[in-house]
Protein backbone atom coordinates (compact mmCIF):
# COMPACT_ATOMS: atom_id res chain seq x y z
CA UNK A 1 0.00 0.00 0.00
CA UNK A 2 1.64 3.37 -1.30
CA UNK A 3 1.53 5.59 1.86
CA UNK A 4 0.32 9.11 0.96
CA UNK A 5 2.62 11.87 0.48
CA UNK A 6 2.10 15.18 1.87
CA UNK A 7 4.15 18.14 3.31
CA UNK A 8 2.66 19.91 6.30
CA UNK A 9 4.81 23.33 6.69
CA UNK A 10 4.10 24.88 10.14
CA UNK A 11 2.80 28.60 10.40
CA UNK A 12 3.05 29.66 14.39
CA UNK A 13 0.12 27.82 16.00
CA UNK A 14 -1.04 26.19 13.47
CA UNK A 15 -0.20 24.28 10.14
CA UNK A 16 -0.45 24.08 6.32
CA UNK A 17 -0.94 20.39 4.87
CA UNK A 18 -0.53 20.01 0.51
CA UNK A 19 -1.22 16.26 0.07
CA UNK A 20 -0.53 14.34 -2.83
CA UNK A 21 -3.42 15.03 -3.89
CA UNK A 22 -2.99 18.51 -4.59
CA UNK A 23 -5.65 19.48 -2.21
CA UNK A 24 -4.21 21.89 0.73
CA UNK A 25 -4.99 22.18 4.11
CA UNK A 26 -4.97 24.64 6.97
CA UNK A 27 -5.16 23.19 10.00
CA UNK A 28 -6.04 19.50 9.01
CA UNK A 29 -3.35 16.85 7.60
CA UNK A 30 -5.93 15.10 5.69
CA UNK A 31 -7.57 17.86 3.36
CA UNK A 32 -10.80 16.67 1.67
CA UNK A 33 -11.00 19.58 -1.16
CA UNK A 34 -8.77 21.81 -2.82
CA UNK A 35 -9.20 23.93 0.09
CA UNK A 36 -9.79 22.91 3.54
CA UNK A 37 -9.50 25.13 6.58
CA UNK A 38 -10.12 23.39 10.02
CA UNK A 39 -11.29 26.22 12.10
CA UNK A 40 -12.70 29.51 11.43
CA UNK A 41 -12.19 31.74 8.59
CA UNK A 42 -11.49 35.24 8.15
CA UNK A 43 -11.32 37.62 5.48
CA UNK A 44 -10.75 41.57 6.02
CA UNK A 45 -11.28 42.25 2.13
CA UNK A 46 -12.71 41.26 -1.36
CA UNK A 47 -12.49 42.44 -4.37
CA UNK A 48 -16.06 44.77 -5.45
CA UNK A 49 -18.48 43.14 -7.49
CA UNK A 50 -21.47 43.92 -9.83
CA UNK A 51 -23.97 41.52 -8.73
CA UNK A 52 -26.20 43.00 -11.42
CA UNK A 53 -24.65 42.19 -14.33
CA UNK A 54 -24.83 38.50 -13.53
CA UNK A 55 -27.05 35.51 -12.72
CA UNK A 56 -26.92 32.52 -10.34
CA UNK A 57 -28.08 29.46 -12.87
CA UNK A 58 -28.58 25.87 -11.34
CA UNK A 59 -27.85 22.69 -13.84
CA UNK A 60 -30.78 20.58 -13.46
CA UNK A 61 -28.61 17.95 -15.55
CA UNK A 62 -25.16 17.88 -14.18
CA UNK A 63 -26.47 19.84 -10.73
CA UNK A 64 -23.71 22.24 -10.94
CA UNK A 65 -24.11 25.96 -10.13
CA UNK A 66 -22.82 28.76 -12.63
CA UNK A 67 -22.69 32.79 -12.49
CA UNK A 68 -24.07 33.80 -16.43
CA UNK A 69 -23.16 37.06 -17.41
CA UNK A 70 -25.92 38.90 -18.11
CA UNK A 71 -26.29 40.46 -21.26
CA UNK A 72 -26.53 43.67 -21.77
CA UNK A 73 -29.24 46.21 -23.69
CA UNK A 74 -27.48 46.78 -26.67
CA UNK A 75 -27.37 42.66 -26.66
CA UNK A 76 -30.74 41.71 -26.31
CA UNK A 77 -32.56 38.35 -27.10
CA UNK A 78 -34.20 37.80 -29.97
CA UNK A 79 -38.24 38.07 -29.36
CA UNK A 80 -40.49 38.46 -32.81
CA UNK A 81 -44.55 37.89 -32.87
CA UNK A 82 -45.67 38.49 -36.44
CA UNK A 83 -49.63 37.32 -37.23
CA UNK A 84 -51.26 37.84 -40.93
CA UNK A 85 -54.04 36.98 -42.96
CA UNK A 86 -55.49 37.13 -46.35
CA UNK A 87 -52.17 36.70 -48.06
CA UNK A 88 -53.11 34.72 -51.51
CA UNK A 89 -51.03 31.61 -52.29
CA UNK A 90 -50.85 30.48 -56.09
CA UNK A 91 -51.43 27.18 -56.96
CA UNK A 92 -48.38 24.86 -56.48
CA UNK A 93 -46.09 27.76 -56.51
CA UNK A 94 -44.31 28.12 -52.57
CA UNK A 95 -45.33 31.46 -51.70
CA UNK A 96 -43.07 33.58 -48.73
CA UNK A 97 -45.40 34.70 -46.31
CA UNK A 98 -45.29 38.68 -45.70
CA UNK A 99 -46.52 39.05 -41.85
CA UNK A 100 -49.22 42.39 -41.95
CA UNK A 101 -48.25 42.78 -38.10
CA UNK A 102 -45.57 42.53 -35.85
CA UNK A 103 -46.80 42.89 -31.88
CA UNK A 104 -43.39 42.03 -30.71
CA UNK A 105 -39.85 42.83 -32.29
CA UNK A 106 -37.03 43.14 -29.80
CA UNK A 107 -34.44 43.72 -31.90
CA UNK A 108 -35.81 46.16 -35.38
CA UNK A 109 -33.00 45.71 -37.05
CA UNK A 110 -33.18 41.85 -37.84
CA UNK A 111 -37.01 41.45 -38.59
CA UNK A 112 -37.95 42.93 -42.32
CA UNK A 113 -41.57 43.65 -41.91
CA UNK A 114 -41.96 44.52 -45.71
CA UNK A 115 -40.16 41.14 -46.94
CA UNK A 116 -41.26 38.44 -43.99
CA UNK A 117 -37.82 37.75 -43.68
CA UNK A 118 -35.28 37.99 -40.73
CA UNK A 119 -31.63 37.98 -40.28
CA UNK A 120 -30.01 36.78 -36.90
CA UNK A 121 -28.14 39.64 -35.73
CA UNK A 122 -25.39 37.58 -34.28
CA UNK A 123 -24.70 33.82 -33.76
CA UNK A 124 -27.14 31.68 -31.71
CA UNK A 125 -29.95 29.06 -31.58
CA UNK A 126 -33.18 30.35 -32.52
CA UNK A 127 -36.96 28.86 -31.62
CA UNK A 128 -38.77 29.01 -34.82
CA UNK A 129 -42.65 28.78 -34.38
CA UNK A 130 -45.50 29.37 -37.03
CA UNK A 131 -49.22 28.32 -37.90
CA UNK A 132 -50.60 29.10 -41.32
CA UNK A 133 -54.49 28.53 -41.93
CA UNK A 134 -56.13 28.52 -45.40
CA UNK A 135 -59.79 30.04 -45.77
CA UNK A 136 -62.38 27.45 -46.44
CA UNK A 137 -62.27 25.18 -49.78
CA UNK A 138 -63.78 22.58 -51.66
CA UNK A 139 -60.50 20.67 -52.83
CA UNK A 140 -60.38 17.49 -52.00
CA UNK A 141 -57.06 15.20 -51.40
CA UNK A 142 -55.20 18.76 -51.49
CA UNK A 143 -52.09 19.52 -49.96
CA UNK A 144 -51.37 22.28 -47.51
CA UNK A 145 -47.67 23.05 -46.60
CA UNK A 146 -45.48 25.77 -44.40
CA UNK A 147 -42.36 25.33 -44.74
CA UNK A 148 -39.02 27.25 -43.14
CA UNK A 149 -36.34 27.98 -45.00
CA UNK A 150 -32.54 29.19 -44.07
CA UNK A 151 -31.20 31.39 -46.23
CA UNK A 152 -33.82 30.50 -48.98
CA UNK A 153 -32.99 26.62 -49.05
CA UNK A 154 -35.88 24.46 -47.00
CA UNK A 155 -34.75 24.05 -43.49
CA UNK A 156 -38.38 22.25 -42.05
CA UNK A 157 -41.83 21.33 -43.31
CA UNK A 158 -45.48 20.69 -42.20
CA UNK A 159 -48.26 19.96 -43.26
CA UNK A 160 -51.83 17.91 -44.48
CA UNK A 161 -53.83 16.74 -47.04
CA UNK A 162 -57.56 17.63 -46.66
CA UNK A 163 -59.59 15.02 -47.81
CA UNK A 164 -63.24 15.63 -46.60
CA UNK A 165 -63.66 18.72 -49.11
CA UNK A 166 -66.10 20.28 -46.64
CA UNK A 167 -66.93 23.98 -48.00
CA UNK A 168 -66.46 25.22 -44.25
CA UNK A 169 -63.92 23.41 -43.40
CA UNK A 170 -60.53 25.34 -42.49
CA UNK A 171 -57.33 24.16 -44.41
CA UNK A 172 -54.21 24.41 -41.95
CA UNK A 173 -51.32 24.60 -43.75
CA UNK A 174 -49.22 23.29 -41.01
CA UNK A 175 -47.82 23.82 -37.27
CA UNK A 176 -44.40 23.41 -36.76
CA UNK A 177 -41.90 24.52 -34.25
CA UNK A 178 -37.99 24.10 -34.87
CA UNK A 179 -34.91 24.93 -33.06
CA UNK A 180 -31.88 26.04 -35.97
CA UNK A 181 -28.37 27.79 -35.31
CA UNK A 182 -27.76 30.86 -37.69
CA UNK A 183 -24.85 32.69 -37.78
CA UNK A 184 -25.08 36.84 -37.87
CA UNK A 185 -26.34 37.93 -41.20
CA UNK A 186 -28.15 34.60 -41.90
CA UNK A 187 -31.79 34.31 -42.89
CA UNK A 188 -34.95 32.50 -41.59
CA UNK A 189 -38.14 32.71 -44.46
CA UNK A 190 -41.81 31.10 -43.87
CA UNK A 191 -43.47 29.91 -46.93
CA UNK A 192 -46.73 28.61 -48.03
CA UNK A 193 -47.92 25.64 -50.48
CA UNK A 194 -51.23 24.01 -51.57
CA UNK A 195 -52.07 21.88 -54.31
CA UNK A 196 -55.72 22.64 -54.47
CA UNK A 197 -55.80 23.42 -57.98
CA UNK A 198 -56.41 27.80 -57.52
CA UNK A 199 -55.35 30.27 -55.89
CA UNK A 200 -55.99 30.33 -52.20
CA UNK A 201 -55.89 32.81 -49.18
CA UNK A 202 -54.89 32.36 -46.09
CA UNK A 203 -57.79 32.87 -42.79
CA UNK A 204 -57.63 36.12 -41.60
CA UNK A 205 -57.52 35.31 -38.06
CA UNK A 206 -54.57 35.41 -35.14
CA UNK A 207 -53.97 31.73 -35.99
CA UNK A 208 -51.36 32.79 -38.55
CA UNK A 209 -48.51 33.61 -36.87
CA UNK A 210 -44.65 33.64 -36.50
CA UNK A 211 -42.68 33.77 -33.14
CA UNK A 212 -39.15 33.48 -33.54
CA UNK A 213 -37.11 33.74 -30.03
CA UNK A 214 -33.37 33.66 -29.46
CA UNK A 215 -32.34 30.80 -26.67
CA UNK A 216 -30.02 32.58 -24.07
Amino acid sequence: MKKQLFTVVLMAASFITVAQSGNVGVGTTAPQAKLHIEGSLRVDSLKAIDYSKYNLVLDSASKKVAIQLIRSNRDTLVRIYAKTGGNSVPHLTATRIVWSGTDINTVPSAWDASTGIFTAPHKGFYRISTNLTFNPNTGNNAQHTVIVRKNGADFAAAGNFDSSGGGSIYKPAGSLSTMVELNAGETVSVWAFQGVGSTQTLYNSVWNFLSIEELP
